[in-house]
């Protein structure tokens, strides 16, 4: 599916809307695909390493981009095991975030850095994705009011 994806998006070019959307369910489908390859390869079919699931689908995601050996990429992925529906949702949240930076915080720079840290907080699991992208525009709370209207 991704291959398939990856033609389709090609035969459209780079700056059609639908590639686009093309290239975000290829990323979607890779996100999967890493996560059952590291399930088959273990003892255990039913709970995966969260470091190592998202280790390799962070460099994956990275280097999908164009530029993408500019980024410097940081990871603190704390190791602990974690059922499959609650990694693949893990994963989906992080393949969204990183995708997101990659796509808009380097456009137009010779790089930068992208920071992803993962740890367990009891039963919650933070997750921050950062960049030194220029961040979003400002907006006065008036505009966005206006704009409501």
């Amino acid at each position: 599916m991704v291959s398939l994806l990856s033609l389709q998006a090609a035969a459209l070019g780079d700056q059609s809307p639908a590639a686009a959307a093309l290239k975000d369910a290829r990323s979607r489908f890779r996100s999967m695909e890493l996560l059952y390859d590291q399930l088959y390869r273990t003892e255990s079919h039913e709970i995966g390493s969260v470091r190592g699931y998202l280790d390799r689908l962070v460099e994956t995601l990275v280097n999908l981009f164009p530029g993408s050996e500019d980024v410097t990429v940081h990871k603190e992925i704390e190791e602990f095991p974690l059922d499959v529906k609650r990694l693949s949702t893990l994963g989906l949240v992080v393949n969204e975030l990183v995708t997101n930076a990659m796509k808009y915080a380097f456009r137009g720079t010779p790089g930068g850095n992208l920071a992803v840290s993962t740890r367990r907080d009891g039963d919650m699991i933070r997750v921050v994705v950062e960049d030194d992208g220029p961040g979003l525009p400002e907006v006065s709370p008036l505009k966005k009011l206006r704009d409501l209207e």
